[in-house]
């Protein structure tokens, strides 16, 4: 399986494979591409990688990961007298213009009964990744967000599923993307700005409420005091590229209120003494890649 994820001009990628029922890292690393389109040559240059090359495990799916700016995302419950597919046409009809709706592919996940996140992507943009996946000889078996497959590793690998709180918090290049969950629901979902010391909200979806509580809060603890954060009980983060300031947040005084999501902990051939936990932390965003365990094939 060769996982890829597609932000702010760079190409972040691992290819796994499955043995004796545990999943395994064959290779992983970072191309930069910059206002260059997402393309075949791309996907080419990470398949001749010398250790994919060469793989004993050829791999013949891939996943996508993209940014939550590279979709449009809607939370909504769905009133007790209602149907949800009934509520879901209703709501569509407020969201999207006449027509509109047409250019989209839409997926619902019920996060609790009745409450869903709706993900829509541009269908002319999926049809582009499942086109250029298949023309380099690789079925695309999911195409999803990175801060939701970062949010299944914190669940499935490190715990997450006993907390009655959390948040994955994603180091981004130009913007931060946090995800607070409670009572095992995703309350919202929100894109930070972090310069200097100051943090403004750029977007959210989900609870506002509790999107400006999280903008404020880290206003006041996010350099030095983050023990205090009490709106919830463990923040795992990790960054989204290689290089980022991550370090700036997980300092001394915060490592203690910090997990760090890296797959690499959790796969049976990476010595754990011999990654940078922090620069590869990235790799969270393929945390989808244990899901592959359920299926056949690499």
């Amino acid at each position: 399986m060769i996982a890829l994820s597609i932000k702010d001009g760079v190409l972040n990628f691992i290819s796994v494979y499955k043995k004796s029922n545990q999943l395994n890292s064959e290779s992983y690393g970072t191309l930069k591409f910059g206002d260059e389109v997402f393309n075949g040559s791309l996907i080419e240059k990470v398949k001749k990688i010398k250790a994919i090359k060469k793989s004993n495990y050829p791999s013949k799916k891939c996943m996508i990961f993209l940014g939550t700016d590279e979709v449009f995302l809607n939370k909504f419950k769905c009133p007790d007298e209602m149907e949800p597919t009934e509520y879901l046409g209703w709501s569509n009809q407020l969201i999207f213009e006449e027509g509109d709706m047409d250019s989209y592919s839409d997926y619902h996940y019920e996060l609790s009964c009745k409450s869903f996140l709706s993900v829509y992507i541009k269908k002319e943009k999926q049809a582009k990744y499942y086109t250029t996946c298949l023309d380099a000889g690789l079925n695309l078996k999911a195409l999803s967000l990175g801060i939701l497959s970062a949010d299944y590793l914190a669940r499935e690998k490190f715990e997450a599923n006993n907390e009655k709180s959390y948040m994955v918090w994603a180091i981004g290049k130009n913007n931060d993307e946090i995800l607070m969950s409670q009572d095992g629901e995703i309350q919202c979902m929100l894109r930070i700005s972090r310069k200097a010391k100051n943090i403004s909200l750029v977007s959210y979806v989900g609870s506002k409420e509790k999107a400006l509580d999280i903008v404020n809060m880290l206003k006041e603890k996010a350099d030095k005091d983050l023990k205090d954060f009490k709106l919830v009980n463990k923040i795992y983060m990790y960054q989204n590229h290689p290089g980022l300031d991550m370090k700036k947040i997980y300092n001394k005084k915060n490592k203690d209120a910090i997990v760090v999501l890296n797959p690499l902990l959790k796969m049976g051939n990476v010595k754990q003494n011999k990654i940078n936990l922090l620069d590869t932390s990235y790799l969270s965003e393929f945390g989808y890649v244990f899901k592959s365990l359920e299926s056949n094939g690499n």
